[in-house]
């Protein structure tokens, strides 16, 4: 699990692979059996790092390795909901706040 390479409130935004490793480990971890065995390599700054909270990538998203064919039509799908179901958790908790 990589720590960030940049500081925050830096100019310079974080490396894509960078945040592609630390999406990717979390996604791992939240969607883990639940007696699954791990082991999480990394260091003090990656673990002090503000997180994305597990409901998020509970059950969300999904993993598309090089070389598979996927159905276009699926992916557009997930894409719409997930899109769909955040604006409208965005507005409710918006006109709450009101």
């Amino acid at each position: 699990f990589p720590a960030w390479d940049c500081m925050p409130y830096d100019r310079n935004s974080p490396k894509q692979i960078i945040a592609a490793q630390r999406i990717k480990a979390l996604y791992q971890l939240a969607n883990r059996r639940v007696n699954e065995k791990f082991i999480v390599i990394t260091s003090v700054n990656a673990v002090i790092q503000k997180i994305v909270p597990i409901n998020i990538l509970k059950g969300c998203g999904f993993i598309i390795k090089p070389k598979t064919k996927i159905d276009v039509t699926e992916v557009c799908e997930i894409l719409v909901f997930k899109f769909l179901n955040d604006l409208i958790t965005f507005i409710l908790i918006f006109s709450f706040k009101l």
